[in-house]
């Protein structure tokens, strides 16, 4: 009788434990992920505002503007002017 009774309780503190440390364990994943996303988001965040902060600066930078200028000058120029046969 004395060992049936502790065999029980050994198997309802196991279990007890291992519900519990599973649901920690989870819990614990479910943050890490949750920050992954977070901190990915804000990767993806930076790297946009780097992208736009480069090409405002490039777009108001004299030397872009000509040679944009130019390269538009010179397109219109290709398409109205007859190539030579190869």
């Amino acid at each position: 009788m004395l060992l049936a009774v502790s065999i029980a309780s050994i198997l309802v503190i196991s279990y007890v434990g291992y519900t519990s440390g599973k649901e920690v364990i989870l819990d614990n994943i479910h943050g890490q992920i949750t920050e992954l996303r977070n901190s990915r988001a804000r990767q993806v965040q930076s790297y946009f505002n780097y992208v736009k902060n480069h090409a405002i600066t490039l777009a108001e930078d004299p030397t872009v503007i000509e040679a944009m200028k130019s390269f538009t000058d010179s397109f219109i120029n290709w398409k109205t002017r007859k190539l030579l046969p190869i």
